[in-house]
């Protein structure tokens, strides 16, 4: 990947993502680091989700519940309350037996979506 010979990632909000500006690139230029903004973050995740104060909610949002379950597998048990929204809160909602009309439902992730609500 000349002239290059290292690949900063600073996107927080992408990493998750399997894109060819995320995952591809790291398979041509060696090392590949999380930027100062990621790593900021990432330290203040750790350093606080132990000792928020209480009641504390967690707010997500996104299209695709399958992007977004990891994450909230392993969040979950760090709430009081979980608050679901953007375009995979049809799939929830879908899974609780609740008419979406037209809206994007997973339909493959429904069952899941099911599972977590349980």
């Amino acid at each position: 990947a000349a002239p290059f010979n290292m690949f900063v990632n600073d996107a927080f909000g992408a990493a998750h993502r399997a894109h060819a500006s995320v995952v591809g690139v790291t398979k041509h230029l060696c090392p590949c680091v999380a930027g100062f903004t990621m790593q900021r973050e990432i330290g203040f995740l750790r350093d606080n989700l132990e000792v928020m104060p209480r009641p504390a909610a967690l707010v997500i949002g996104g299209s695709k519940v399958k992007d977004k379950l990891g994450l909230l597998n392993h969040m979950v048990n760090k709430f009081d309350l979980v608050i679901i929204g953007g375009k995979m809160a049809y799939t929830f909602l879908a899974a609780e037996n609740v008419q979406v009309g037209g809206s994007h439902v997973e339909t493959d992730m429904v069952d899941t979506a099911r599972e977590f609500l349980r």
